[in-house]
C-alpha cells in the first residue's frame, strides 16, 4: 500500500544530527502524526500545528480517532479543535525534548471512514476501535483490583462499539510505580489471555488515587497472528503478552527494551532496534513499513537523544512519524529506552 510522507519543516531541531522521522505518514486511510510541541505551555500552538500537519496529509480533526497529550507538570492539554468524544489520553511525563517545552500532542486519524462514538471514550472506524486511557480510583492502593476494573470498563466500551476484549491487539499502560508492574501484568495476562502487544512505562504522575492507566486498540473481525522471536523479550518475567501482533495488514510491536544490557544509551538503543526489526520480520514487515515509532526515555536530555538518534536512523530508509518523551521508569531498573512501532505491510 503506497505511503505518503509529510516532511519535517526545514527549521526543525537544533541538535545537529539527522532525525530519523517525518512530520506525518499516511498509508491508505490511516494517518499518523508526529508529536507537535508548543513554546512553553502553549497548548493552542501545539494543537494548531497538529491540525496543520493533519491537513497536509489529507486529514482533518473529524478524522482523528486517537489523541495523546504529554505535559510536564502544570495543566494537561484539553483538545479544543476536535470533535467531542474523540478518544484522548493525557499523560504527565518527566521531560520533553528541551527544557523549554512543556506540552506535546500527537494523533492517529482514519480518513473517509464513518465513525461511531461511545460516551465512555471510544471510537470505531471500520474494523478498528480506539479506547482512550482509563483509570480507576475506587480501589485505592490495590493495583490488581484497579487493573480488573479498568479492563471491565474497556470491555463495556468495546461492546458498545461491536467488539470484545478478545479483539484487543495493543495496549499502552502507564503505571504510577514500577513495583506494581508484575501484579498488573498477571491480571492483564489473565483477562487478555489471547495475548496482545503492549507498551508499559512509569508516568511521573497519574490522577490522585490511580495506580495504572490503560488505553487500547482493537481490531474486529480481523485475522491475527503473533510473533515472539527467540531472544527477544520485553518483560522481566513470563506474561501472555506478545512481542508483536499482526492484524490484517497492520503490525503492532510491543515496547522493546534491552533487558540485561549495561546502563548505556547507545548500547540499549542498538538492542531495542534489533529487537524491533526482528519482530517486524517475523510478521512479514520491515522497518520501512513502519508508520509510527514512539520512544520513551528514562532521563531524557539532548545528550541522550543525540546518542540514540543516529543509531535509530540506521534502520530506516525513510523515517516514520515519531514521538519521544521522558518517563519516570520502565519495566525494570537500569533500562533507559523503550520503543514501540506500528507498521502497515505492503501487499
Amino acid at each position: 500500500m503506497a505511503k505518503q510522507w509529510v516532511d519535517l519543516p526545514e527549521d526543525f531541531g537544533t541538535l545537529g544530527v539527522p532525525v530519523p522521522f517525518c512530520n506525518a505518514v499516511r498509508s491508505g486511510d490511516l494517518v499518523f502524526v508526529t508529536g507537535q510541541t508548543g513554546d512553553g505551555a502553549d497548548h493552542d500552538s501545539a494543537e494548531n500545528d497538529l491540525v496543520d500537519v493533519l491537513k497536509a496529509a489529507g486529514a482533518g480533526p473529524a478524522d482523528v480517532v486517537r489523541l495523546n497529550g504529554y505535559h510536564v507538570g502544570g495543566e494537561p492539554w484539553v483538545p479544543r479543535r476536535f470533535p467531542r468524544g474523540t478518544p484522548y489520553t493525557s499523560m504527565d511525563v518527566t521531560d520533553l525534548m528541551t527544557p523549554s517545552l512543556l506540552v506535546e500532542v500527537d494523533a492517529i486519524a482514519v480518513v473517509g471512514v464513518r465513525k461511531a462514538y461511545s460516551p465512555r471514550g471510544g471510537v470505531r472506524a471500520g474494523d478498528m476501535i480506539f479506547v482512550e486511557g482509563k483509570t480507576d480510583v475506587r480501589h485505592p492502593g490495590d493495583a490488581a483490583a484497579q487493573t480488573r476494573a479498568i479492563l471491565g470498563n474497556i470491555a463495556i466500551t468495546l461492546e458498545e462499539l461491536g467488539g470484545t476484549l478478545a479483539d484487543v491487539v495493543k495496549t499502552t499502560v502507564y503505571l504510577a510505580d514500577e513495583g506494581d508492574w508484575a501484579e498488573t501484568a498477571r491480571v492483564r495476562s489473565q483477562l487478555l489471555g489471547h495475548g496482545v502487544a503492549t507498551t508499559d512505562v512509569v508516568a511521573r504522575a497519574l490522577p490522585p488515587g490511580a495506580l495504572i492507566q490503560i488505553e487500547a486498540v482493537a481490531m474486529v473481525d480481523t485475522p491475527t497472528t503473533f510473533a515472539d522471536p527467540p531472544g527477544v523479550t520485553a518483560w522481566p518475567e513470563p506474561t501472555a503478552f506478545h512481542a508483536g501482533v499482526r492484524a490484517g495488514d497492520l503490525v503492532f510491536v510491543s515496547g522493546q527494551v534491552a533487558l540485561g544490557v549495561e546502563r548505556d544509551m547507545a548500547a540499549q538503543t542498538r538492542v531495542v532496534m534489533d529487537n524491533l526489526r526482528a519482530v517486524l520480520a517475523e510478521l512479514g514487515a520491515s522497518t520501512d513499513d513502519v508508520l509510527r515509532k514512539n520512544t520513551y526515555y528514562v532521563g531524557l536530555d539532548p545528550d541522550a537523544w543525540i546518542q540514540a538518534a543516529p543509531i535509530r536512523a540506521e534502520y530506516f530508509t525513510k523515517g516514520p512519524c515519531a514521538t519521544g518523551v521522558g518517563v519516570a521508569g520502565l519495566v525494570s531498573p537500569g533500562l533507559l529506552i523503550c520503543a514501540e512501532a506500528v507498521a502497515m505491510v505492503d501487499r
